[in-house]
């Protein structure tokens, strides 16, 4: 068989890795799986091929960043000469950037994962971003909106690009939440719960606000954070400053979120911005409803696909999938400020809580949205990419 690698920092904690996870499954059919991490001593999710560590993980100095890059692509190099991969693709910028620094002769497919307009890009990192691009021999994009920010803003090929969705497994989601959790669920309550690193992005503080105007109107209220992240002080001062701490759990990083998940009542997205928000699909095949902020990129294309994808909500929008509500926030916010945007984030919560057959519905459909990201059907897509671009090598 070909021999394909995947290049990632670790196989825990986020949506780029759960993503190779479930693809080193779906492509070992057809190709020899290596999985090459930067810290080989974080893999928390399940796979199937062959992990290579390089050993080299993260630092936080600028300094130490950049000896990182230099000592990354000199041991990824090597590895690809003794291993003679036929395409290696890699996911985030990081590994991007490193891969094909130490191109040999192979193919290189890169994976874009976020809408990159959104972080406020220098120069020098949309130059990085650009120089990534077109060395690499295909960009897989995470959503078509990711594909269109690509092409509209770095000015990269339209013929290099190709949305294919992440895969979401819903029989193995199915066979892991019936797992007991380690949190004891009270039937009594109603549970909303989020997904996700406590960083800057996923902006936490508008949910625990809009959560602050529930919780004054329904005893009943209950929110579970699943994630760790350096934001976990200020969010948790936050929840005593609100009067809230009470009804507020902080469950940490869990392996196995769906457990969580299955025993909650609706799930909440309050990300400023996304690639493709992979944990709403997971939250779904929990059989929660969903509710989002209409952020870019993804959860509008997740939530209601046949509309604009660059129309913004600037009302509760309920969906043919799912709830999609404005925007909030474009910076961390601490304070106990609350505006109309909490409102109307705390309004569609509300909805969820005693409009049963709005819950019923939005359940009801789930499963249709979901078959568009079965994992036969990704595989498949990523098969037919690297089928044509190993092709091109022979």
């Amino acid at each position: 068989m070909k021999k394909i690698a995947f290049i990632l920092q670790s196989l825990t904690g986020g949506g780029a890795e759960r993503t190779v996870a479930n693809l080193s499954f779906a492509l070992s059919e057809y190709y020899d799986v290596y999985i090459i991490l930067f810290d080989g001593t974080k893999v928390g999710y399940p796979h199937k091929g062959t992990i290579i560590d390089l050993g080299i993980p993260s630092k936080e100095s600028q300094f130490d960043k950049v000896v990182n890059v230099i000592k990354r692509v000199g041991k990824l190099k090597k590895i690809k000469q003794d291993y003679k991969f036929d395409v290696v693709v890699s996911f985030m910028f990081g590994a991007n950037f490193v891969n094909v620094l130490s191109r040999c002769s192979e193919k290189i497919v890169t994976s874009a994962r976020n809408y990159m307009s959104a972080y406020g890009l220098t120069l020098s990192r949309k130059f990085q971003e650009i120089f990534t691009g077109r060395k690499a021999d295909r960009i897989v994009a995470i959503s078509e909106m990711v594909r269109q920010d690509l092409i509209k803003n770095f000015g990269l090929p339209s013929d290099k690009i190709e949305t294919i969705y992440n895969p979401c497994d819903v029989d193995r989601i199915k066979s892991y939440y019936s797992e007991e959790p380690s949190f004891v669920f009270d039937k009594n309550c109603f549970y909303f719960v989020t997904a996700g690193r406590l960083v800057r992005q996923k902006g936490q503080w508008d949910l625990l606000k809009a959560f602050s105007i529930i919780a004054k109107k329904y005893d009943s209220a209950r929110l579970l954070l699943l994630g760790a992240g350096p934001l976990e002080r200020e969010l948790k001062k936050l929840t005593e400053q609100l009067g809230i701490d009470g009804l507020v759990y902080f469950l940490g990083f869990q392996n196995n979120p769906y457990a969580y998940m299955k025993r909650c009542n609706a799930f909440v997205l309050t990300s400023l911005h996304e690639g493709l928000g992979n944990v709403v699909l997971e939250a779904m095949a929990c059989g929660l409803p969903v509710i989002s902020t209409d952020c870019y990129a993804g959860p509008r294309e997740l939530l209601s696909p046949e509309s604009d994808l660059f129309e913004k909500a600037e009302d509760i929008k309920y969906c043919e999938y799912g709830i999609l509500v404005p925007e909030i926030s474009h910076e961390e916010d601490f304070t106990q400020t609350i505006n109309a945007q909490h409102g109307l984030l705390a309004e569609a919560m509300e909805q969820l809580m005693t409009n049963r057959h709005m819950v019923e519905r939005y359940t009801a459909n789930n499963p249709k949205r979901l078959s568009n990201f079965a994992p036969i059907r990704i595989a498949g897509q990523w098969n037919n990419l690297l089928s044509m671009v190993v092709g091109r090598n022979e």
